[in-house]
């Protein structure tokens, strides 16, 4: 998935919890969808994985950064 979106964005977050962001993940899984769900539906579970998945981006720049700080 592209994060160009993300960027721009997060750059002031507090430092992120791996089990929080974890945590929601195992609640907001990934579905499977069929013709019977509804826009409606589909468009709000995929709102609730784009929380996920900046979480986990903002997280994985946070991680990369303690490791290989800015000069």
């Amino acid at each position: 998935m592209s994060t160009h979106y993300m960027k721009g964005h997060g750059e002031n977050l507090p430092p992120l919890s791996r089990t929080l962001i974890e945590e929601l993940d195992n609640i907001f899984q990934t579905k499977e969808f069929n013709p019977s769900n509804s826009k409606d539906e589909m468009m709000y579970h995929y709102g609730q994985r784009s929380v996920i998945t900046f979480l986990l981006h903002h997280l994985k720049i946070q991680q990369d950064n303690i490791l290989n700080p800015k000069e």
